[in-house]
């Protein structure tokens, strides 16, 4: 009877320890979110209700930040957008996959380079958005298709793109 209570405490012990280690998912997550961080890009989670979904996902999103003269301009041109993946067609529309769900007056000028920036990004990838402070990535960290350097490729093509059509406008 004792050595039954001494194998009890000692499988609850150890299944306690169990369930307080991160998952494999968990693991490779930080790993990730720690690479993207020495790359200079940020990381945070950001809840984000989607067209079609009845429940806001949580998400992850990386972000590469502006310099002080890139948010002077965007301060100025008022081209904030958010740009989500979902079924387009309507006056927001970019393309067939992809339509604005934000958007001030200077993101229109966008929509035809936007439309051959997002065309190649795998379904991971749930939303972009360009603010004065930086422009950023919605993604499920699922990759399938994408890895940590082409989410930082995709963030400087961003960045060109949106800083390019904020001097059109100076």
């Amino acid at each position: 009877m004792g050595w039954l209570i001494v194998l009890g405490s000692i499988a609850m012990l150890v299944g306690s320890i169990t369930l307080m280690r991160p998952s494999v998912r968990e693991q490779r997550q930080s790993r990730l979110r720690q690479q993207a961080l020495k790359a200079g890009l940020r990381v945070r989670l950001q809840t984000l209700q989607l067209p079609g979904e009845s429940e806001p996902r949580r998400l992850a999103v990386y972000t590469l930040a502006r310099d002080q003269a890139q948010r002077e301009v965007f301060e100025r041109r008022r081209a904030h957008w958010l740009a989500v993946r979902a079924p387009g067609g309507g006056l927001d529309s970019i393309d067939e996959h992809w339509q604005f769900l934000e958007s001030d007056a200077g993101a229109r000028s966008l929509t035809g380079p936007l439309r051959e920036l997002l065309q190649p990004l795998g379904e991971e990838v749930l939303a972009v958005a360009s603010s004065a402070g930086a422009v950023g990535v919605y993604w499920t960290e699922e990759a399938t298709s994408l890895q940590l350097a082409d989410i930082h490729g995709i963030l400087k093509d961003l960045m060109r793109l949106t800083s390019g059509a904020a001097a059109d406008y100076l």
